[in-house]
């Protein structure tokens, strides 16, 4: 999340962006993180969650990736990488 943006990566690409104020966005208690929709019940998203980080800021774009580099050498995943993440061939 950073100002009025908040964006949501998978592999290094960008899934999901929403804009709007700070003030419609509502942050005050616990947050989560599901694969499903509440209102349905239907998946979302296919995904098998093997490890999270959370920072408190807004990551630059070259933290991001330094992350996503890191995550996906350590876990095996970096097929997923766009062939131009600049981590896909050796890990940060």
């Amino acid at each position: 999340m950073s100002g009025s943006a908040i964006k949501t990566w998978c592999d290094g690409l960008n899934e999901q962006s929403f804009l709007g104020t700070l003030s419609s966005w509502n942050f005050t208690g616990p947050q989560y993180l599901a694969r499903g929709d509440a209102n349905t019940g239907t998946t979302v998203w296919n995904i098998s969650i093997r490890e999270i980080i959370a920072v408190s800021f807004a990551l630059s774009d070259s933290d991001r990736q330094l992350i996503e580099g890191y995550l996906a050498h350590k876990w095996g995943t970096t097929n997923s990488l766009p062939s131009d993440h600049p981590y896909k061939s050796a890990a940060p």
